[in-house]
């Protein structure tokens, strides 16, 4: 016994040598310190307070190399906001993730620091920024580039004179918190590339009336725009933090070989990306090398990154990243070193895309009821196995060619870029990783998500449910899975998962599927990718448009330890670098529907009010006033409703309403409260039950029925808007009442109010709009008396707060 505790220090002693020889030396540690504040920042000619970093805007680039330890310290400089940094592609514990309510990562509050340490098992580009509220589109990202160790290139045809971060982003003169109030209060207020009746006529002399009617049914059943290509306009798209004004510029000497590294790092915005007059080899997807392939321009999808090889043979290049929408473009300048620097020209847009019923999953004039799709909760699971070759059959299939057009002559598809005869757009097929995957396993089960939301609500969901009511998708330790993407929705989602990459399946082998951690998804499409589970911890998935992650499309993967088997035979995935495996029944719940605020259960409000000054034919004076408030989250909200008019002659007539209402389905609230009504003859107070909504055809709707014990009616109230411009707007609409029941002799059953109108407003901005109104009146509420019956003209202004 005595000789044991005289070696025991010994054998401790050895273990401890034999560790240190099997860890090998420290990684070498590379140090930041990031200091996160609000300042005036000048993009757009005037001085806005926006985020910075260091002083800096956007945030600084980040530099390491593979093996090293990353210590980098967040500094909260702000005076009332909690904040966080997410080291977005990074592989890392989840603890150093920086997504708050995940992995217990509480965010770092005001005058606080937090120290994120964690180790490069990576290299790539990759960037960072906020996942907290709208900081992402107010400031706070930055590049993160991870060099080989080093700095040896991973294969020699990667090898380059120069090597430069391109980071594309979208700034607004509106902060981020009010682009997505905007958003709330209606779902037009960032539309002002709606197809007016001028383009419905085009459309009828190109296809014929027959096939444009057949066509617009079936947008009109859907409720849907064929121009919805972005959500927010606006935008003032930046490089590196410079806009077109004054270019960022990037230096060669013709020959060398230029190292591009793409990061979009904008909040809502697809780019693209193009060097007139120079091949692109793309070298790399997000992060992860692929084999080269040689093309003309490339789509570039929120959150995504790619490196490009060029080779400039002339002296002066501009970069062109032109936004989907075609709304605008970045622009930079490359260019021989000797050369001065000159101005750069606004190349001419392209035609911007047309979503078409090929978009929506549904063959053109199909026949299909387009009633049926339920695009906020589709709970259809069932998939086609081989669903997942299609997303890469139809990318090419929408990838058009075509000879240079004019802005102003539409191109039909999402994908369709309008790419010239000749030049090659990259492709998802097209890629293929460099080095073979480790895990070719097949997987062991499908995890279907459906990508869902309504614009009408500004509401985004994963299989039906927001963020704030969904259960967390729970994943075996080393578990082989096959995420399905099925898109229900109008709009393409870029779909960011933390923590792992998936292996995207675009028809290559398994050996050389690409890793991806964003895929995009085109609107109406299924795409697939598969994943090996083996980082343990809570990670993040969500679309990377801020506006619908904000909205709800964001849940929570728990990838958990099950057995110490599952552990053992994927352990090598870590390299010995990793946080303990979750297995507690805490770690299985969505700790962070605390931060529901955040994620889709956020409280909104509006006020519509306009008031109109009216003249009849016998020119007597009247004025007719209306307003309406709303606050609540999407599911739950409180109407306020006033409305009254006076004419000459008579008392004001006055209708007042108190509602709460309920979500019932993507386009209809239900509602019950009580109203108050006066009229010359009589007034009441009364129950009311009805419906507010969105009907087929863009019709807004209010329908309800008044109950009192002496008087039961049914009010309607329904509206619709036809462009002429996109700020010349007008709306017909109809007013009316019908009195069901009346106990009252002195006054009738039956139709008691109709007001036929067209009401034609000028949007000086969403918030502002005069507006001039032509009516035809109706009344009839006495039973001994006649209706009487007039036409009406007025002015007004109609101011939404």
């Amino acid at each position: 016994m005595t000789r044991l505790f005289v070696r025991l220090p010994l054998l401790l002693a050895g273990l401890l040598m034999f560790m240190q020889v099997q860890a090998g030396p420290p990684a070498k540690v590379r140090e930041y310190h990031l200091h996160i504040a609000e300042q005036p920042v000048n993009i757009t000619g005037k001085a806005l307070p926006r985020i910075t970093v260091n002083g800096q805007f956007p945030a600084p680039t980040l530099e390491f190399e593979e093996g090293e330890e990353a210590v980098i310290h967040v500094h909260n400089d702000l005076k009332n906001q909690d904040t966080s940094v997410h080291w977005h592609g990074l592989l890392l514990p989840g603890y150093m993730d920086g997504v708050p309510g995940f992995n217990g990562f509480p965010g770092i509050p005001p005058g606080t620091h937090f120290e994120y340490r964690f180790k490069l098992r990576q290299h790539g580009t990759y960037w960072y920024h906020a996942h907290s509220r709208s900081q992402e589109q107010d400031g706070l990202y930055g590049a993160f580039i991870v060099h080989p160790a080093g700095q040896q290139p991973v294969a020699t045809h990667e090898r380059s004179e120069h090597d430069y971060v391109v980071m594309l982003s979208d700034f607004h003169d509106l902060p981020g918190e009010q682009i997505m109030k905007n958003l709330k209060k209606t779902a037009e207020y960032y539309q002002d590339q709606r197809e007016t009746l001028a383009d419905v006529w085009r459309q009828i002399q190109h296809d014929g009336l027959l096939s444009t009617l057949r066509e617009r049914a079936d947008w009109n059943q859907m409720r849907m725009l064929r121009t919805d290509l972005a959500d927010v306009t606006g935008y003032t798209f930046l490089v590196n933090g410079q806009p077109a004004a004054s270019p960022w510029h990037g230096e060669f000497r013709p020959g060398d070989t230029v190292r591009l590294r793409f990061i979009n790092a904008a909040a809502m915005s697809f780019f693209d990306v193009r060097i007139p007059g120079l091949d692109m080899v793309v070298v790399s997807a997000d992060g992860q090398p692929v084999k080269p392939v040689t093309v003309q321009e490339f789509r570039i999808g929120t959150a995504e990154t790619y490196d490009i090889l060029i080779r400039p043979r002339n002296d002066r290049y501009v970069l062109e990243a032109e936004s989907i929408d075609r709304s605008g473009f970045a622009l930079a300048l490359l260019s021989n070193a000797k050369e001065p620097v000159a101005p750069i020209t606004a190349p001419q847009a392209r035609p911007r895309a047309l979503l078409t019923m090929a978009d929506m999953g549904h063959e053109e004039h199909s026949g299909h009821d387009m009633a049926t799709m339920n695009h906020a909760a589709h709970n259809d699971h069932h998939h086609d196995e081989h669903a997942h070759h299609r997303m890469a059959a139809k990318q090419d299939e929408h990838a058009g060619h075509h000879p240079h057009q004019g802005h102003d002559i539409p191109v039909s598809g999402w994908a369709d870029a309008a790419t010239p005869d000749g030049h090659k757009m990259l492709q998802y097929r097209d890629l293929q990783s460099l080095l073979p995957q480790s895990d070719q396993r097949p997987p062991a089960r499908d995890l279907i998500i459906h990508l869902g939301g309504s614009m009408e609500r500004y509401i985004w969901t994963l299989n039906g449910k927001k963020f704030t009511e969904a259960e967390p998708w729970q994943l075996q330790f080393g578990e082989r899975v096959r995420l399905t993407f099925v898109n229900n929705s109008m709009m393409a989602h870029p779909m960011h998962l933390h923590g792992m990459f998936m292996q995207l399946e675009n028809g290559a082998d398994a050996a050389l599927m690409p890793n991806k951690h964003t895929i995009i998804v085109p609107p109406g499409q299924t795409v697939s990718a598969l994943l090996t589970a083996n980082e343990p911890g809570e990670w993040a998935i969500h679309c990377h448009l801020l506006y619908h992650m904000s909205s709800g499309m964001m849940n929570k993967v728990v990838v958990a330890q099950v057995s110490e088997e599952t552990t053992s035979e994927h352990a090598d995935h870590h390299h010995g670098h990793h946080q303990a495996p979750v297995t507690s029944a805490a770690s299985h719940t969505n700790t962070a529907h605390a931060h529901g605020r955040e994620h889709g259960n956020q409280i909104f409000h509006s006020t519509l009010a306009d008031l109109g000054l009216y003249q009849n034919e016998h020119h007597d004076d009247s004025w007719r006033g209306e307003i309406e408030s709303r606050i609540g989250t999407d599911e739950n909200r409180l109407f306020i409703k006033a409305h009254g008019h006076k004419e000459a002659g008579h008392d004001a007539d006055y209708d007042a309403l108190l509602l709460y209402s309920r979500m019932h389905s993507e386009f209809w609230d239900i509602q019950l409260g009580i109203g108050y009504q006066e009229r010359e003859l009589w007034q009441q107070e009364a129950a009311i039950i009805g419906v507010h909504g969105l009907a087929p055809g863009f019709i807004e709707t209010d329908l309800h029925l008044w109950l009192h014990p002496d008087r039961q009616a049914i009010t309607l109230e329904a509206e619709r808007d036809l462009l002429l411009t996109q700020r010349w707007i007008t709306q017909p609409y109809v007013d009316a009442e019908y009195v069901l029941n009346n106990e009252r002799d002195e006054l009738r059953n039956g139709l008691t109010e109709l007001r036929i109108g067209l009401e034609t407003r000028y949007e000086i901005s969403k918030r502002i709009r005069p507006f001039v109104d032509i009516a035809w009146t109706h009344e009839h509420e006495a039973s001994n008396t006649k209706a009487e019956q007039q036409w009406q003209a007025g002015l007004g202004l109609t101011l939404l707060f």
